[in-house]
């Protein structure tokens, strides 16, 4: 439930921000091939004190995404960059979805289609947080288990004291 709450509301939030979308789009294929090494590292500092604030946010209403938080948010500000380059679709598009109304099922809505991208991969990390969880678990008991099993096998072959 409050996945699906997070998805709609940063679904709503990017989507009303479509020139911000675009930039989020245009930034690795474009914007930073043609700046200097020391506008890359202001952008990147920039960037990367942003994505923590927005990471922190999400955590404080998704605490079980843990680590998680981070890569679900980098991964919906690239899912909106991405999204965005097919919105609004040009008139010769619209003309071949009105000609032939069958190619409208790859007609993308900004908001509706990133609120489905958002939840797949909200989904997806809760999926790897909990799967990294139970395999970090186990590694913890198998240790503990070798090192019960550790102790009996050094009781068995301790020199008896006579």
């Amino acid at each position: 439930m409050r996945a699906g709450q997070l998805s709609e509301i940063l679904s709503k939030s990017l989507a009303d921000r479509v020139v911000l979308c675009d930039l989020f789009g245009a930034q690795g294929g474009v914007l930073e091939h043609n700046v200097s090494v020391e506008v890359v590292k202001q952008h990147k500092r920039a960037s990367l004190a942003g994505l923590t604030t927005m990471t922190d946010l999400v955590r404080s209403h998704l605490p079980e995404l843990g680590d998680g938080a981070q890569l679900f948010c980098l991964m919906s500000l690239v899912t909106a960059g991405a999204l965005s380059s097919y919105v609004p679709p040009p008139p010769s598009l619209l003309a071949a979805y009105k000609d032939e109304p069958a190619l409208g099922v790859l007609h993308l809505e900004l908001r509706d289609d990133l609120r489905v991208a958002l939840m797949s991969s909200l989904v997806g990390v809760l999926r790897r947080v909990r799967a990294l969880l139970f395999v970090d678990s186990a590694w913890q008991r198998s240790r503990a288990c070798e090192a019960r099993i550790g102790r009996r096998l050094e009781g068995d072959s301790a020199p008896e004291l006579g």
